[in-house]
């Protein structure tokens, strides 16, 4: 699933390709693909006609402005991607979505192999209906998200550490690889993911923070990351697997000390972690 690297290049590049474009007309091969409204004859209404302004995102959702007083929210789940097209190839497999636009000799198509993904049309600024995002803590792009907040968040809440940054409603746009990353420290000792979030000395809790932040922007500088069938538009996958330290790296030795990259679940997730450089316990 793309985490917030991934929706963020998503967002920068559909800024460029799309912004300021009048919708046509929109063509509906998936009628439940389509969240909320649950008519499509109203979702289409709301966006026929209208220009698509700018483009936000918080968390793992993209936000698109449609017209004055409404918001297209997209949230891609497992393999969806949008992708420019030429209106005659929009029949192809897997298109669930077709915009056209005024005046353009391509238009934006929705693919998406295993139709997870969601979308939805909403007054602007007004997310109850999709709980995700109406619940959603705070993005790490945020510019109030500070040490201070993140230390408040890691303190008051007595859960692994693995699981409460995977929380949603504490931390938007965490997934599995990120979360993963992060508590791996070059050249130093980072934290298993195992530990109590009250328990972590400031050493380690400044260590986070600051991983995480440098991940996320290294992962979007790099195009962010693509396992199995994830892409970005017209195929285009990004690079950060490269660069990945534990996620993904069962038995392979840690770049730190040599000792090899375990997997466990934690949290009821798939883990990986070097046992040495990560211990379970302070020491």
């Amino acid at each position: 699933m793309p985490e917030l690297p991934e929706v963020e290049v998503v967002r920068r590049t559909l800024t460029k390709e799309i912004t300021n474009k009048v919708i046509k007309q929109v063509d509906v091969f998936w009628p439940r693909i389509i969240t909320y409204p649950d008519n499509q004859d109203e979702f289409k209404l709301g966006l026929e006609g209208q220009k698509i302004g700018k483009l936000g995102r918080k968390g793992k959702y993209l936000i698109i402005e449609i017209g004055q007083h409404h918001e297209l929210v997209v949230h891609f789940r497992m393999t969806g991607k949008f992708k420019l097209l030429p209106p005659e190839e929009r029949f192809q497999k897997h298109i669930h979505l077709f915009f056209h636009f005024q005046g353009e000799k391509e238009g934006l198509a929705y693919h998406d192999v295993r139709k997870f993904g969601d979308f939805f049309l909403v007054p602007k600024g007004d997310y109850r209906v999709i709980k995700g995002l109406y619940q959603a803590g705070i993005d790490p792009l945020d510019a109030s998200f500070t040490y201070e907040q993140f230390h408040g968040l890691l303190k008051s809440r007595k859960r692994l550490v693995k699981a409460l940054l995977l929380d949603q409603s504490v931390i938007a746009g965490l997934g599995n690889y990120l979360c993963d990353e992060l508590l791996w420290f070059p050249g130093e000792q980072g934290v298993h993911p195992a530990r109590l979030s009250h328990e972590l000395n400031e050493r380690e809790m400044k260590g986070m923070y600051h991983r995480m932040l440098d991940v996320i922007h290294q992962s979007i500088r790099l195009g962010g990351n693509s396992f199995r069938d994830f892409s970005y538009g017209n195929g285009i996958k990004g690079q950060f697997k490269q660069m990945l330290k534990v996620y993904a790296r069962e038995g392979k030795p840690c770049f730190n000390c040599g000792t090899p990259i375990r997997r466990e679940t934690v949290a009821g997730r798939s883990s990986h972690f070097c046992p040495a450089c990560q211990p379970d316990s302070i020491s």
